[in-house]
């Protein structure tokens, strides 16, 4: 039976910034695809990390954006591998991992892996989603 744990968000705002990237699964065989995995990471907790406020006079600061966005960049490439790992080959249906930013206040941001999964995948599917808010 599945459970939410945390902040359940069924859409996302068009008005809110956000990044999606899209791979197709039938493009490259899953173990060449794997080095792409981590570039694909690192340039999410890039643009995540553009959204932080950075005080250059705080030392305790920068290294809290340092943290966030290696935070950021080891749940993405997890999620990523994930979506890859356990998508249902017979289709081609685009695997896509993207950041959504949700609130104005602090940064609100929502890491999500879609992919596809078989009917008899569905028992042990479990959803994915990483959320970050700069206030905690």
């Amino acid at each position: 039976m599945p459970q939410i744990f945390g902040d359940f968000v069924a859409s996302f705002s068009p008005e809110q910034d956000s990044l999606e990237l899209t791979f197709t699964p039938s493009s490259l065989p899953i173990k060449k695809r794997w080095r792409s995995n981590r570039l694909s990471a690192n340039f999410i907790a890039d643009y995540f990390s553009n959204f932080l406020r950075v005080d250059e006079e705080n030392p305790a600061h920068k290294r809290r954006i340092k943290e966030s966005k290696a935070a950021v960049n080891y749940v993405a490439n997890e999620l990523l591998e994930k979506a890859l790992k356990f998508n249902n080959q017979a289709t081609n249906f685009k695997i896509k991992l993207g950041i959504y930013f949700i609130e104005e206040a602090g940064v609100n941001a929502v890491l999500f892996p879609t992919n596809s999964v078989s009917a008899e995948g569905l028992d042990t599917a479990v959803p994915a989603v990483m959320k970050y808010n700069s206030n905690n």
